[in-house]
């Protein structure tokens, strides 16, 4: 099927991300597609949730796709059960595991790179993530980096010094 660059997605192409996800993740998750702010998976139950979103690009549900695929892939419930006896939140925690999971997914499957950028790349232009004053502001400043890299050095050397491997050995 050939899909236009730039058109929205359509409800005949629900069935053909089911499909490509269950195949990328290599079992049989559950897929399903919700009125959600954005994709998720929930590693206990092994589904993976997509929005239904209007105005959101083949590419951007392509990436999305992709990004749970790689927790199917990656992400230990251990994991998630550590940082909950340690107290750290699951939202920090899950900022350090989308970059892990991604790094690992790309390097699996290696055409999806070039998904990855193109979709980023529309979701910052659009402000997706609500960002861009706070970035701004934070970049001129020089506020930002210093200290998500010193939490970041924090958090692997003290609580999870076998995940602070697996980014090195990447």
């Amino acid at each position: 099927m050939r899909v236009k660059k730039d058109q929205n997605i359509k409800l005949e192409s629900v069935k053909d991300k089911s499909t490509l996800v269950k195949l990328l993740a290599e079992e049989d998750v559950n897929v399903s597609y919700q009125k959600a702010e954005t994709a998720s998976f929930n590693p206990n139950t092994r589904e993976v949730v997509l929005p239904i979103w209007k105005d959101k690009s083949e590419g951007v549900m392509d990436m999305m796709s992709l990004h749970e695929v790689g927790h199917a892939l990656y992400t230990p419930v251990s994991l998630l059960e550590d940082s909950q006896k340690k107290n750290v939140k699951h939202s920090f925690i899950n900022v350090l595991e989308d970059v892990r999971i991604e790094k690992m997914i790309q390097n699996k499957y290696l055409g999806s790179k070039k998904v990855f950028k193109k979709a980023y790349t529309e979701l910052l232009k659009k402000d997706f993530f609500n960002i861009n004053d706070i970035w701004n502001f934070k970049i001129k400043n020089h506020l930002f980096l210093p200290r998500f890299d010193l939490s970041l050095d924090f958090l692997m050397n003290n609580f999870f010094p076998t995940y602070k491997k697996v980014y090195q050995n990447d």
